[in-house]
C-alpha cells in the first residue's frame, strides 16, 4: 500500500495513501495506523490534538507534520513563546520535534514543526 498518512484539519480526518504509481484519499472517521499526521487545526490545544491523534493512530517511529497558529494557541503572547510552549508540550508526550520552520513572509505568526513519534532508540 505504500506509505499511510492522516491529514486532521477543523472538519474531518482524511486519509491519504501514497505508493509508487498512486494517491488515494478518502475520510476515516477510524484509519487505524498510519505512517504520518499532518495536523492543520487552528486551536488553542493543537498540540493536545496531535498528541492524541499520535497517540490513537501513528505507528511508533512514525512521523508527523503541524502548522502551529500563534494567534490560535495565546493571541497575547510572542509568537516565538507559543511555538517554544507548544514545541516543549509535543515532546512530552514523546513528539519529537526535529525541525521547525516559520512561515514568515508567506503567513505571520505561523510556524512548521516536523518531527518522531516514539523515536527508536539510539545505537
Amino acid at each position: 500500500m505504500g506509505t499511510v498518512a492522516l491529514f486532521t484539519g477543523a472538519v474531518s480526518r482524511l486519509l491519504i495513501s501514497f505508493s509508487s504509481s498512486s494517491i488515494s484519499i478518502s475520510f476515516s472517521p477510524s484509519p487505524g495506523m498510519v505512517d504520518v499526521i499532518f495536523a492543520d487545526v487552528a486551536q488553542p490545544d493543537q498540540a493536545r490534538i496531535v498528541s492524541l491523534n499520535a497517540q490513537h493512530f501513528l505507528k511508533n517511529g512514525g512521523h508527523y507534520v503541524v502548522s502551529i497558529k500563534a494567534n490560535c494557541v495565546d493571541s497575547t503572547a510572542a509568537p516565538e513563546a507559543v511555538f517554544a510552549s507548544e514545541v516543549k508540550r509535543l515532546a512530552a508526550d514523546q513528539l519529537k520535534p526535529r525541525e521547525q520552520l516559520t512561515l514568515e513572509p508567506y503567513e505571520r505568526d505561523h510556524a512548521v514543526v516536523v518531527g518522531i513519534y516514539k523515536p527508536p532508540p539510539k545505537k
